[in-house]
């Protein structure tokens, strides 16, 4: 792995943003407080820093999520408590079956059945048409496609501990180690996956904190920063997206 200060071609640690790597289409980061709207203490806008303006908001008060001015490693971070989320537009990644890359700091605060952090798709609920980020009562975590198609990685999450969480999902069917997750930019033995579908993404919309339809499955979390990538990523380009996390935000 790459350490901090380590040269990526002519680009250095300290000066690599996530704008330099190609296919970006999100990037919140809670510790840029220009890109934050409050009502009270509560947000109501983040703002994203890709250029492509995928802004993710909330208009009803009661499911604003709570920043938290003290957040972690000296950075604010957003806390979202079951019913609180921020949504976004259409066409985050392409419909279809896109490559996906997503990074997430976070610290999940309580562990329940369920508990959606990230979602892209549809918000109907259609076989195939969504990729949910989320994690079971028991630490298991797994990025699912709606229907029986995931990959699951047991036991990896410890309530009330903060780290990197990076999901990677190439296009093609599912298997039983596609997609990969990775914990702190240490790829975690798959513990099964279930279906071989091949995602058929419908991006109607996508949700920070919770998930898009069905049952109750908001996240109970405080998140620090969101990348989101359509492309296949080399590892000198994981390395630097983990080494600019770390040296930020400690995890």
């Amino acid at each position: 792995m790459l350490g901090v200060g380590t040269a990526v071609g002519h680009m250095t640690q300290s000066s690599f943003s996530p704008l330099k790597i190609p296919g970006l289409k999100l990037w919140l980061d809670a510790a840029d407080s220009s890109t934050i709207t409050l009502n009270g203490s509560a947000v109501s806008q983040w703002r994203d820093k890709s250029g492509n303006s995928q802004h993710v908001s909330q208009a009803t008060g009661a499911n604003q999520p709570i920043r938290d001015n003290t957040g972690h490693n000296g950075h604010p971070t957003i806390m979202f408590n079951a019913s609180q989320y921020l949504d976004g537009g259409a066409n985050l990644i392409s419909s279809g079956d896109p490559p996906f890359e997503l990074y997430m700091v976070l610290n999940i605060t309580s562990l329940a059945a369920t508990s959606t952090f990230f979602e892209v798709g549809n918000t109907t609920q259609i076989a195939n048409q969504s990729f949910r980020a989320l994690n079971l009562a028991t630490g298991e975590m797994y990025l699912s496609d709606i229907t029986n198609d995931r990959q699951t990685v047991a036991g990896v999450i410890t309530a009330g501990t903060w780290n990197s969480q990076h999901f990677s999902a190439p296009t093609g069917a599912f298997s039983s180690s596609d997609p990969a997750f990775y914990k702190n930019n240490v790829l975690q033995t798959s513990s099964g996956g279930t279906g071989t579908g091949t995602p058929n993404i419908n991006p109607v919309a996508f949700r920070v904190g919770g998930r898009l339809a069905g049952a109750a499955g908001d996240s109970l979390a405080n998140i620090a920063e969101v990348i989101v990538i359509q492309n296949t990523l080399t590892t000198a380009q994981r390395n630097s997206i983990y080494n600019y996390l770390h040296r930020k935000w400690g995890v």
